[in-house]
């Protein structure tokens, strides 16, 4: 990680003195603009800290997108759970063609995720390293970076903020979502709802949980109650986490336990005391990048600062709806 940031702030310490260096990117405006440079040579580096120190950002699959939009040709909801059907050898298989069929596209929209640094050239008359300076700056940018990727990820909604992609929660279909409780604010966790999540995920075996690290605790103090002590062992992506009914947990601070549940359904992120976990298989649910993560370097536009943006073109993607359970209205308990 420190070689890394370390790498990167020598780089854009020579991007002032060795520009022909580095690959042109866009020049915008007059000879008064100052040159914009991609720095191709950091992409490595910045797909490492995308994933740095998150066992969830290191285990979500990102893979190249194409197109506008990345497209999935799935079935539409009255044909995706009709069963094959057993044939004679010489049946036309016409008459097994259902109403509906293929939706003929669902399309994931990529949008933009950015965020600006600006490196202070005062700190350097004062004698800080040029390099310490953009390491710390990279290292701030870089966690707002990922804690928005997350966030939207889980729980974007494009319908409230249009400049955002859909997260798994608004993708999640409602037949796939069970709730803890009836209870306006939300119930107690319980092993059963877990195990009903669990056994939601059809197609292949779920791949994760995902939730709240006090989500987590919650349930270890379940497990213990029921004289079963919580099982912990590494993931491949080199992360030791706890494990139930045979499959990882994988914690993360920016997965709600603010939620604001009515007894039957979630309607807001914020402002309640409840909590969701997600179960998934990585099959059919990833992110698509169209581009992924890059710094561009903008030079020196104020006697005060240098400035570089960070930013990605990206969309997560549910496939398959069958690959995506969540458990809603989970009372936040503050004695766990």
């Amino acid at each position: 990680m420190l070689r890394a940031l370390k790498t990167i702030g020598q780089a854009m310490a020579q991007a002032e003195k060795h520009p022909e260096l580095l690959q042109k990117a866009v020049q915008m405006g007059d000879s008064d603009t100052p040159p914009k440079y991609l720095l191709p040579e950091l992409d490595p580096l910045l797909q490492l800290l995308k994933v740095y120190g998150s066992e969830l950002l290191a285990t979500i699959p990102f893979s190249q997108g194409t197109g506008s939009s990345y497209i999935v040709n799935s079935m539409d909801e009255a044909t995706e759970d009709l069963d094959a059907s057993w044939v004679r050898d010489t049946q036309d298989l016409d008459d097994l063609e259902a109403t509906g069929e293929y939706d003929g596209g669902v399309e994931f929209p990529y949008k933009v995720c950015a965020k600006r640094g600006k490196v202070s050239t005062v700190l350097q008359d004062l004698g800080k390293p040029r390099e310490e300076i953009f390491q710390e700056v990279v290292t701030e940018c870089m966690q707002r970076i990922k804690r928005d990727m997350v966030r939207n990820f889980l729980f974007g909604d494009s319908a409230s903020n249009p400049k955002a992609p859909d997260g798994l929660f608004t993708l999640c279909a409602d037949s796939q979502k069970i709730q803890a409780g009836s209870t306006d604010g939300g119930d107690p966790l319980s092993l059963g709802k877990m195990d009903v999540l669990h056994d939601l995920i059809e197609l292949s075996e779920p791949d994760c949980f995902i939730m709240n690290k006090q989500t987590r605790r919650e349930l270890s103090a379940l497990l213990q109650q029921q004289q079963s002590f919580p099982i912990w062992d590494k993931i491949p992506a080199g992360f030791r986490v706890m494990w139930y009914n045979g499959v990882p947990i994988l914690t993360n601070k920016n997965v709600s336990i603010t939620q604001t549940y009515n007894g039957t359904t979630t309607t807001s992120q914020t402002g309640g005391s409840a909590a969701s976990i997600y179960c998934l298989s990585w099959n059919n649910v990833f992110i698509k990048e169209k581009i992924p993560l890059k710094m561009l370097a903008l030079g020196t536009l104020s006697c005060l600062y240098d400035k570089f943006d960070l930013y990605s073109l990206l969309t997560p993607v549910l496939r398959q709806k069958l690959s995506l359970s969540i458990l809603e209205g989970i009372l936040y308990s503050e004695t766990v």
